[in-house]
């Protein structure tokens, strides 16, 4: 079973958002989420559920999702900051 960090990292990168996108929408600080994608710190409850709410709700523009079909190089840059 993965984790709810690989699991939100594997949202960010299918959804093809910006960390700083995802905060705005969620109403969580930046940092709070990078670093908890870099396994840094942990995420209170409240702050994972405004998070995936906000992942679920997201729908990228059509640019955005045919390129990430493509292989995106910034969703590629998101995977390898997480592993840091």
């Amino acid at each position: 079973m993965m984790s709810l960090r690989e699991q939100m990292q594997q949202l960010i990168e299918k959804k093809g958002i910006a960390i700083g996108k995802l905060s705005r929408l969620a109403d969580v600080h930046y940092e709070t989420i990078s670093q908890f994608l870099k396994g840094e710190s942990e995420m209170t409850a409240a702050n994972l559920d405004k998070c995936f709410k906000a992942l679920r709700s997201y729908e990228p523009p059509a640019d955005v999702a045919s390129s990430n079909e493509e292989g995106n190089p910034n969703t590629k840059e998101l995977g390898s900051q997480s592993k840091s």
